[in-house]
């Protein structure tokens, strides 16, 4: 594999999380955790290191989550595409 290709396929993995946490930040309501987050503020929580309780938010729209389902569609064509 020649240098220029190991550098694209790089590129190509940092675009796909780059979209993906895109697409989490999108269909996150605002004020909420992300949900890979709200598992660790739940163990923070009962070992006592965190106090209080997760905030709450509103619902997300669907226009919101229709955009994060496309960047979620770009990052598979991404993977896919030789």
């Amino acid at each position: 594999m020649s240098s220029a290709s190991a550098a694209f396929q790089v590129a190509r993995v940092a675009a796909v999380v780059a979209l993906l946490a895109a697409a989490a930040v999108v269909a996150t309501p605002k004020g909420r955790l992300p949900l890979a987050l709200r598992g660790v503020f739940r163990v923070m929580r009962r070992d006592g290191a965190v106090t209080g309780d997760e905030p709450r938010a509103a619902r997300v729209s669907a226009t919101r989550k229709f955009v994060a389902f496309l960047l979620l569609l770009a990052a598979v064509a991404l993977c896919l595409v030789p």
